[in-house]
């Protein structure tokens, strides 16, 4: 293949970053040489090759050896320098010093001999293990690769659990009591949010994560989406040459059975790597559900007021995953990736017989009717990603490159729903009196196209600038169909397009002090386009701001750092959330969005310490401008002879909000057999909102707290016991009770650790209670509580098998351009969910 001449591609650089790129140093040599065994002789791949400055031991850059145990560093200022070597299973070696000066331009190195520890085995067992949590500035990393917390079903049962994450009743998730997460796997999008998202983790399986991150204040080489932060799956990938990959399958117990199995393929070549997984989960749950209503006129609503422990919903799902590609190395310098993801599912959603019973202010004790609903509704999704990426290296020395990505995203979904209603007069009598039902079908589509430049220049192994550009552009169409049994065929359309261009720029640079600083800045333009045909409404609107960032990190001594970050962001609207037209729900439940809905921004600033790389603490404020609010509206109607209320739930901008948060973590090991990992997490604050033209301010709160133990029984045998909760929270018009749970599990390796088992029971301890507060517009207030139950127990068994030349290493694959437009499409509350509650 002929490759793009030197000349092609440096026109190309100057052509995108002539604005960005500084003046290179003139480089003044090169060094070579080769790293080999000492008592073999043939050279070690990809052992750490480090060139030190000999005059203060600064580390100048870095490199790993090739296949044949040969390194190389090119235009090396003048000075003096040696060659510091480490190889696991190796005692660490130096080179000789040597001069870059006007005589010594060319300088081939004595072979560095490395010497093997003096225990020999014929085989080596890692007993050391990555603390179960690691914080930095603004992120947190849970380690659960080789945890028996990670034998969930899949990625979703695991973040239920991660410190300071909470998941509602609609499967929403917030992160330290926030919404507007932006959700990634190996930094790429989700393409998914809310429920839609619910079951696209519900399809990884947790045999294929190696970690997750969360960032509250992510660089600017981010997008600026995602006021609350970011929440990233790491997944693990077989590196070697030749061929590997492993199987996994688990099975689930409770008053459902579940099942989950994957594949994972793996093929590399010395110019090429052919790969490719499929996973599938098929399960359910049952709920049950208790609430009332009481409104501002003094009636009231009881919701299976007898029936609590009753089955109230039962779900069941099938989701399917898969993703396949190839990298093609055109040379040293210059690689070229293809990379395919999917994913669909089919979902089922059924409500049985739910009692909802109306009492009146004047007759309190007896219900003046009772009515009957069941529901039945029906989602199918499919996601279709397909990324070209472009990677050329300008030198190994600095590993200066440039990175092109094009994305083409397409997903479908379909939802449909079928909800009855049957209404008695007072309490259940033998006839009903009235019928009522609909029909929905809602068919959503989306299209999204970007292309994504990045550009990375250190300068040194202290000073580092990067820069970069984005364009994208989103086609949404929305339709929906609502019949009810009783009158003609409804329809709404709604579409929608934005555009969005971003530039940033970044330093990062370390100080002799220890002290290390990143700044950086990112703009970003947006052009959005929102048009309901039937109800010939048409909003246009455009929005250009800048997004700072800086981190500043101090080392105090060898076991300490203290770190100091801030950074503007923003949450742009859901697609969704700005359709005007009204959707039903249920019988008496409306959902609708907000075409005037503007995006959320938010200040953010990180005060965070580590002590001894085992207690860690961070302190973080926030405020918030255009907090988005699920608003609930009640309205009396007709309902045959008698009245009844709807509520209509829409988001509004609410106003501003002000919060400190209070993490504090500590990984400790005794006995190098017993792991203890304790977080916990608290926020206060106000929130401040103008509601029906009256000002509603009033203080917030939220903690929780999360505690894992293992224990090493033997080497082929761990022990684990974790426990965790969210305690009362309230926001401003809610307020939830709290939930908490935990379990215990056994992890066992055979065939010389190919073969894992695991094997753990979690029980949920309580179900979930909210209650909602909303004023009235005659100065009462309608109050409403919820609290829905599901399985208390449930019984997991995976096994997971891997074969081949099965080394495992964490994958970083590039990230993609659409990450912040795909995290946005459909989900959660969407309209047409079509789902009986």
């Amino acid at each position: 293949m002929r490759t793009m001449s030197h000349i092609q591609k440096t026109s190309l650089i100057l052509l995108l970053f002539s604005c960005f790129l500084p003046t290179v140093p003139a480089q003044t040599g090169n060094v070579s040489g080769r790293v080999k065994d000492q008592q073999s002789l043939s050279g070690i791949p990809f052992a750490n090759v480090v060139l030190v400055k000999a005059s203060d031991s600064t580390q100048i850059t870095g490199t790993a050896s090739t296949d044949s145990g040969r390194f190389q560093f090119k235009r090396i200022p003048a000075g003096t320098y040696f060659i510091q070597v480490a190889v696991l299973g190796y005692h660490r070696n130096n080179s000789p010093l040597f001069s870059i000066d006007p005589e010594h331009r060319e300088i081939e190195l004595e072979d560095i001999e490395m010497t093997p520890s003096s225990i020999q085995l014929d085989k080596v067992v890692v007993r050391a293990k990555r603390p179960m949590m690691e914080m930095e500035a603004g992120k947190i990393t849970m380690n659960v690769a080789q945890s028996i917390i990670a034998q969930e079903d899949n990625a979703f049962e695991m973040l239920k659990k991660f410190p300071g994450i909470t998941i509602d009743k609609d499967d929403n998730i917030s992160l330290n009591g926030k919404g507007g997460i932006l959700v990634t796997v190996d930094d790429r999008p989700t393409h998914l949010s809310g429920q839609n998202l619910a079951n696209y983790l519900r399809s990884l399986p947790s045999s294929s994560i190696d970690k997750i991150e969360t960032m509250n204040n992510p660089s600017s080489k981010y997008d600026a989406e995602g006021v609350g932060g970011i929440i990233n799956f790491k997944t693990t990938k077989i590196q070697n040459n030749g061929f590997s990959g492993s199987v996994n399958a688990g099975f689930r117990a409770s008053a459902h059975l579940g099942y989950n199995g994957g594949v994972d393929l793996n093929y590399r070549h010395e110019k090429f790597t052919v790969y490719g997984s499929f996973s599938a989960y098929q399960g359910g749950n049952i709920s049950t559900l208790y609430g009332y209503t009481h409104y501002a006129d003094g009636s009231r609503l009881e919701l299976n007021e007898k029936e609590h422990g009753q089955r109230a919903m039962d779900n069941s799902y099938l989701s399917l995953y898969g993703k396949g590609g190839f990298d093609y190395y055109i040379s040293r310098l210059d690689v070229l990736s293809l990379t395919y993801q999917g994913s669909g599912g089919r979902y089922r959603n059924t409500s049985d017989v739910i009692r909802s019973r109306f009492y009146t202010a004047q007759q309190p004790d007896s219900a003046a009717y009772t009515y009957e609903q069941s529901a039945t509704s029906r989602y199918h999704d499919q996601n279709h990603n397909i990324n070209l990426n472009y990677e050329h290296i300008f030198d190994t020395t600095y590993n200066r490159k440039l990175s092109l990505n094009f994305d083409w995203i397409d997903n479908e979904e379909k939802s449909t729903g079928k909800n009855t209603a049957n209404y008695y007069q007072g309490d259940l009598k033998d006839i009903p009196y009235l019928s009522d039902g609909y029909v929905l079908d809602n068919p959503f589509s989306s299209r999204i196209y970007s292309f994504k430049a990045d550009y990375e220049h250190p300068f040194n192994m202290q000073t580092r600038l990067e820069a970069g550009l984005k364009f994208s552009y989103t086609d949404n169409f929305y339709r929906q169909y609502h019949t009810p049994f009783d009158s003609a065929r409804t329809s709404n359309r709604y579409r929608y397009n934005e555009i969005i261009g971003a530039a940033y720029i970044m330093v990062n640079h370390t100080f002799k002090t220890q002290t290390s600083i990143q700044a950086g800045i990112r703009a970003e333009y947006t052009h959005t386009r929102g048009e309901s045909l039937e109800m010939d409404s048409l909003n246009k609107r455009q929005y250009i701001r800048p997004f700072p960032n800086i981190s500043i990190s101090q080392q105090i001594g060898t076991k300490n750092r203290l770190s100091l970050s801030y950074r503007y962001r923003l949450t742009r609207p859901g697609y969704s959330s700005l359709n005007p037209f009204p959707v039903r729900q249920q019988i008496d439940v409306y959902w609708g969005g907000n075409p005037l809905l503007n995006p959320q921004y938010s200040h953010n600033l990180d005060l965070s310490y580590s002590f001894n790389y085992k207690f860690f603490a961070t302190v973080s404020y926030v405020h918030t401008d255009g907090t988005p609010q699920q608003t609930t509206r009640y309205r009396k109607q007709e309902n045959g002879t008698l009245e009844s209320f709807v509520s209509y739930t829409y988001p509004i901008n609410a106003g501003k909000s002000d919060r400190l948060d209070v993490n504090l973590s500590t990984q400790l090991t005794f006995f190098n057999i017993w792991r203890l990992s304790v977080f916990v997490n608290g926020s206060y604050g106000s929130e401040n909102a103008t509601y029906d033209g009256l000002h509603q301010s009033r203080n917030t709160f939220t903690s929780g707290y999360w505690i894992n133990t293992e224990v090493d029984a033997t080497s082929y045998l761990t022990l684990s016991a974790y426990s965790y909760g969210s305690m009362p929270n309230r926001s401003l018009f809610s307020y939830n009770y709290g939930y908490y749970g935990g379990g215990i599990g056994i992890k066992a390796y055979f065939l010389d650790k190919t073969l894992t088992l695991s094997a753990s029971c979690n029980m949920s301890f309580t179900g979930y209670k909210e209650k909602s507060t909303y004023p009235d517009v005659n100065g009462g207030r309608t109050v409403s509580f919820n609290h829905y139950g599901w399985d208390r127990f449930v019984g997991r068994i995976s096994l997971s098998y891997r074969f081949g030349n099965n080394r495992m290493m964490n994958h970083s694959p590039r990230q993609k351009a659409a990450a912040e437009e795909s995290s946005r499409l459909g989900g959660g509350n969407s309209p047409g969910s079509g789902q009986g509650q």
